[in-house]
């Protein structure tokens, strides 16, 4: 015996008459595009330290990079014994002249000090605003330490301004190799009128620096 075929809806018709569509890539969300504060954009310092952070942001949330914290570690090692040191010198209980040796060992430690902090920031961390110490990038697994520099160029035309990102990393297993990358680009491109940061530009932006990175280092 032939079986019944059910009966079809209204809303089962409607559904079969309609073509399938593919799922759509989701939409960024309104603070990935723009940043919710503006910054003075005739301000040069302020304009690159926004868009250094906004790369650090991408660095850390999208790239699973680790910063390497030794040189600030450091530093403030370096300045809490220079603290102490001062302390020492204003508060030790022996009364002048009997501590002059004392405030002579306090004040020579002071500038110990003092130009150990100059050399880590100038030699060794240099003008890095970051350094890694991992990350999650399989084509550079050979170089889990990569440098990130910047500068922006005020000396051209006002409203010229211009950024530029340096990428330099060398292989833990060889040496010889590394990398440097450089790329330019006018501030406009990521800073409006309103002085609000395109997030979403400066996305793009360090995506190309980082497929010029991996191109180089194959």
């Amino acid at each position: 015996m032939a079986k019944k075929s059910k009966p079809t809806t209204n809303t089962e018709e409607q559904a079969q008459d309609q073509p399938i569509v593919e799922a759509e890539a989701p939409a960024l969300a309104p603070e990935d595009l723009v940043s919710k504060v503006s910054i003075n954009k005739y301000d040069p310092f302020q304009l690159k330290s926004s868009i250094d952070d906004e790369i650090c942001h991408l660095l850390e949330s999208e790239k699973g990079f680790k910063e390497d914290n030794r040189y600030t570690d450091l530093k403030i090692l370096v300045a809490f014994i220079a603290c102490v040191l001062g302390a020492v010198s204003h508060f030790y209980p022996i009364p002048f002249p009997q501590n002059k040796y004392l405030l002579m060992a306090c004040v020579a430690g002071y500038a110990i000090c003092a130009s150990l902090y100059y050399l880590i920031e100038r030699n060794l961390e240099g003008d890095h605003f970051y350094i890694s110490s991992s990350h999650t990038i399989p084509s550079l697994k050979d170089f889990p330490r990569i440098s990130l520099s910047s500068e922006l160029d005020t000396s051209s035309k006002p409203g010229e301004a211009s950024y530029t990102l340096c990428l330099s990393g060398q292989s833990s297993k060889q040496a010889t190799r590394g990398f440097k990358v450089e790329k330019k680009v006018a501030v406009t491109e990521f800073v409006d009128g309103k002085g609000y940061v395109h997030r979403y530009r400066v996305r793009e932006y360090f995506e190309e620096c980082v497929k010029q990175v991996i191109n180089q280092s194959k």
